[in-house]
């Protein structure tokens, strides 16, 4: 990834499979999320309510699996 900063705006470069995570300083809570796959660009509006569940969901999974490893 290549960063070129100008006066007003900021250019980023991305390499094949980076990603970018964008998000307003206000608190607005949408993110945007570009990655770079094989020379396109795919675009993902990312709301913070999502990002509750997604984080939500990977703890729960995590205490599952703790659970089965203790019945095992």
């Amino acid at each position: 990834m290549r960063i070129l900063e100008e006066k007003e705006k900021t250019l980023i470069i991305l390499k094949d499979k980076e990603k970018i995570e964008i998000m307003t300083l206000k608190g607005n809570p949408i993110r945007i999320q570009i990655e770079c796959q094989d020379g396109t660009f795919l675009v993902d509006e990312v709301t913070q309510k999502r990002i509750k569940e997604i984080k939500m969901e990977q703890e729960q999974i995590k205490q599952m699996n703790n659970l089965k490893k203790e019945n095992l």
